[in-house]
């Protein structure tokens, strides 16, 4: 058994010095994308952006934890949903700052997709408003969808963040405040 466990992840490409592996039934169903365009396009475009969604999403999470100081290990990309395992902070708001990456690196994709769809959606080809409907519109019920707080969705830690800003935040105004207050003791006394 231990030997099948080799061959459950397949590395597809390094980005930044960060592993991207797929899921090995992934890997199936891109072979079938390439079977399946030669008869209708439909499907590959929709299998692709989903593909293409998903790692953006968790290199959205990436690219947050590298922000905060924290490595990222690897990713790894199922048919249905993604991981990407970075080194945990101690503080709990960064943690939770990371979880919103995902959800803005789909955002940075849908507002724009969405955009070019209603005012040029008009001028466009069909597959090319089909990779928009997906890209734009199904992206954003996703990202929705990913917001719900459950666990293991993101949205279990996303609006964590909401509680511990005010509280944080609370901490660096009084911080800011004693530190200016000292400033003006210290001209003070001068």
């Amino acid at each position: 058994m231990k030997s099948l466990k080799k061959y459950e992840y397949i590395k597809i490409i390094s980005i930044k010095g960060i592993p991207v592996y797929f899921y090995w039934l992934l890997n199936i169903l891109l072979l079938l994308i390439g079977v399946t365009a030669i008869i209708n396009q439909s499907i590959p475009i929709g299998l692709v952006s989903l593909l293409f969604i998903l790692v953006v999403h968790e290199l959205g999470h990436a690219w947050f934890a590298s922000r905060l100081g924290l490595n990222t290990y690897l990713i790894k990309i199922y048919p249905w949903g993604g991981v990407c395992s970075y080194e945990s902070s101690r503080i709990e708001y960064n943690n939770n700052i990371v979880a919103w990456g995902g959800v803005v690196a789909q955002a940075i994709i849908f507002i724009p997709a969405l955009l070019i769809m209603y005012f040029f959606g008009d001028l466009m080809s069909e597959n090319m408003n089909e990779l928009l409907l997906y890209l734009g519109k199904y992206n954003a019920i996703l990202a929705l969808i990913n917001l719900i707080p459950i666990k293991p969705l993101d949205g279990a830690s996303c609006w964590r963040t909401v509680p511990l800003f005010f509280k944080y935040g609370r901490i660096q105004k009084k911080t800011k405040l004693k530190k200016r207050n000292l400033e003006n003791y210290d001209k003070w006394r001068k």
